[in-house]
Formats: C-alpha cells, structure tokens, sequence
C-alpha cells in the first residue's frame, strides 16, 4: 500500500523534523476501503498526517461522527476502517452494466500500512 506522493514532515520545536507517520484516510468509491483493488488510491478524497498517534485518532473520531449524522448506514471492518454509505448514492458501471453504491471510506494508517488497535 502506498500513498508516497505526499510528502509527510513537519518542522517542530527547535528546529527538529518529525515525519508524520499516522494518516486518516477518506476514499470516495464503489467499493468498502478494506479492499485496497489495484488503483485504489484514485479514490482518495482527503489525507489528515500526524505525527502522534493520540492525534490521528482524535481526527478519526471527530470524521468518524461527522459522517454518522450523513449517512444512514455504517459497516467496519476493523476498529479504525469503516464504510459509510445512504442507499440512493449509486453510480453507473459500464462494464457491469449496473448501478453500484457508493462508500465514504474513513481508515487510519500507519507508516503507510492499515492500522488496527
């Protein structure tokens, strides 16, 4: 898994640099976030980097309830990859020939891996 086009370092107090390892990630896509198909990361719609972990969560949480109140159904995979989804939010596959819902992905990785507590 790799979403390395984005450049993760912050410079901190006095002056040390810090890679920001904890990312959550937010996908837009027919297919749940846990299956990580070959191209997945076009899906991607949003990318939150921390540095520590107590962060990372709290942002996860916070988008966590936000799409809760937006979408009327919820399915996880683990403790921190979730699937949100409405029933009227479809889109065409040509190749299916076929309407295929679509999912809010919202998942916490670390060092670039999925991460689970």
């Amino acid at each position: 898994m790799g979403v390395n086009c984005i450049i993760n370092i912050i410079i901190a107090a006095g002056g040390n640099i810090m890679k920001k390892d904890w990312k959550v990630i937010v996908t837009n896509s027919p297919n749940e976030p846990w299956w990580f198909f070959a191209g997945w990361e076009k899906d991607i719609i949003a990318i939150y980097s921390f540095a520590e972990k107590q962060q990372a969560l709290e942002k996860l949480h916070t988008l966590y309830e936000d799409f809760s109140n937006k979408y009327a159904n919820v399915k996880n995979k683990t403790s921190t990859m979730y699937a949100f989804w409405n029933e009227d939010e479809k889109v065409y596959c040509e190749s299916c020939a076929d309407d295929l819902q679509v999912y809010r992905g919202l998942f916490l990785t670390y060092k670039e891996e999925p991460y689970n507590e």
